[in-house]
């Protein structure tokens, strides 16, 4: 079917006046991007239900096209061997011209299966949207459009997954069974369970906290639509505090504005737009390792990497603004910094000293602040050692590759093993900041810093190059130490539980089926407020 014919079987099926001239205006552009061939196909599939064909849709990250797109790389890469151009475990870089980063995300499956593949390089044109996400947080829908030569990656608007920074969508109501699960797991080991929307309302102090959480609450989430902020302070307002708190972390759906409403204009908000929310939901906040964390006893409150978390750490600013029991905790780093800083990066190995990754998601500046406040205030910290370790998403956080299960025991993915660069950061006599560069085994810079005669690492997988790249994915080597040599764990990474257990660390096994697929373990779910150092 030619454009021409395209357009006259829309006129068949009786489309309205203004979406043939729509038809008609992109055929004398002479291209379709993809958000319009989106956008088109939508009423014809409708029209077609109607006279009995039924149309299914398979976009760039649907399991149709993403499955044999994994056995293309690992089809490709066994011609390559045989043809002579690589050698058994060569890693090859893949570069894929991608507007929805879709076909990479095969390349991404593939490698972690086993696929050599070294680097995977996204190739984008001047509709560059997520490649801007990536690199600056910022999502932006309504950036300018341009007309390329190739329309298929012509994207402005991306899906909900990659909007919400999520690998995977578990199954809620066993997520939920098995977050009960964990919850009830500290719970038995005499550990106080307090949760983060608890903590929110009992902040909420009074009347004029809770508007302001409310107007802090709607500015972050990008809400410029009068009518829509409106309705949505109204919908807000009348929920008890708890309620509230659960309405902003879960998001907005434009049907609850509505069900109560008595202006015709909350009805027709949505025309011509079927994007489901008024305010999107938070679901990376189930991992409340990084919005904020409690450092001796100071807390920092952080700067995320991307727009879409950075949400979240609003409600650690009302706790430790306005909460009974913690708004006297020293503050150490801000939410209103420049440069970002997450949880999952912040270890403290000991009263005097205290680890920090230099990550894909916590930057030096940042670093640099944090240590300044730390060592200049903090009555116990003496040094902050800065870990250096791969920028990738796979390794976003110090704690996904390295985490403390006793005061000599770590757990660690073998890729940090042989080398690692670490930068010691201590204040001398003028109390100025000094830092020098070590290079070396971890286990060397370890036993030197903690003054410790030995350090035990226990690799993921026990150091199996499979076992350690399957268990990685799903967080192995991010345990919770809720007391020295006790931790909990996922059940699933089975292998690194034997190796714990080798090593004599009692472990607390957790149902993970569900919760690991959004890439965090049982320590990203967690932030001690308290702990009593036995």
């Amino acid at each position: 079917m030619n454009l021409t014919e395209m357009a006259a079987y829309f006129k068949e099926l009786g489309e309205p006046v203004f979406r043939a001239k729509q038809v008609f205006q992109w055929l004398h552009r002479g291209v379709f991007s993809f958000d319009e061939m989106t956008n088109l196909s939508k009423p014809l599939r409708e029209k077609l239900a109607g006279r009995g064909f039924f149309l299914s849709s398979a976009n760039s990250i649907n399991w149709g096209r993403v499955l044999p797109q994994i056995v293309y790389y690992i089809s490709a890469y066994c011609d390559l061997m045989r043809d002579g151009k690589l050698q058994k475990g060569e890693a090859l870089n893949v570069c894929v011209p991608t507007g929805n980063f879709g076909n990479i995300l095969a390349a991404y499956y593939a490698k972690t299966m086993g696929v050599p593949i070294g680097k995977l390089i996204c190739a984008s044109n001047s509709n560059n949207v997520l490649t801007d996400f990536l690199r600056t947080g910022v999502y932006d829908r309504n950036r300018t459009f341009y007309n390329t030569m190739s329309p298929s990656m012509d994207i402005l608007i991306s899906s909900n997954l990659e909007r919400l920074l999520f690998d995977d969508i578990p199954y809620l109501k066993e997520a939920q069974r098995e977050h009960d699960a964990f919850a009830d797991c500290l719970r038995q080991q005499g550990v106080e369970v307090v949760y983060l929307r608890d903590l929110v309302a009992e902040s909420i102090t009074d009347a004029d906290v809770r508007a302001d959480l409310i107007r802090q609450f709607l500015e972050e989430s990008g809400v410029k639509d009068d009518r829509l902020r409106e309705s949505l302070e109204d919908f807000l307002s009348a929920l008890p505090d708890k309620e509230m708190v659960s309405a902003m972390m879960a998001g907005v759906r434009k049907s609850q504005l509505r069900a109560n409403s008595a202006r015709l204009g909350d009805y027709l908000s949505a025309a011509g737009d079927d994007y489901p929310f008024a305010v999107d939901p938070l679901p990376n906040l189930y991992f409340t390792r990084d919005p904020f964390a409690t450092i001796g006893t100071g807390v920092s409150i952080h700067k995320m990497h991307t727009a879409t978390r950075n949400r979240e750490t609003l409600f650690g600013k009302f706790i430790f603004e306005h909460h009974p029991d913690y708004r006297n905790a020293p503050r150490w780093y801000d939410r209103g910094e420049t440069s970002s800083l997450e949880g999952g990066d912040i270890l403290i190995l000991s009263p005097q000293v205290l680890a920090v990754g230099i990550s894909q998601r916590t930057e030096e500046d940042s670093i640099d602040a944090l240590a300044e406040t730390v060592l200049s205030e903090s009555k116990t910290f003496r040094k902050l050692l800065a870990f250096d370790i791969p920028k990738s998403r796979s390794f976003m956080h110090l704690d996904t590759v390295f985490t403390m299960v006793d005061r000599d025991k770590f757990t660690v993915h073998p890729n940090i093993l042989q080398q690692i660069t670490v930068f010691v950061m201590e204040l001398d006599e003028n109390r100025k900041m000094k830092i020098r560069q070590e290079d070396g085994r971890l286990e060397d810079i370890l036993k030197e810093h903690l003054e410790l005669d030995k350090v035990t690492l226990i690799p993921c997988g026990q150091g199996s190059e499979i076992d350690a790249a399957r268990e990685q994915w799903s967080d192995g080597s991010n345990t919770l130490a809720i007391g020295p040599g006790e931790v909990v764990v996922y059940s699933r990474n089975y292998v690194t539980n034997r190796a714990l257990e080798e090593a004599g660390i009692r472990l607390h096994t957790i149902p993970s089926a569900e919760l690991s697929r959004g890439r965090g373990g049982p320590r990203c779910m967690s932030m001690p407020l308290w702990r009593e150092d036995p």
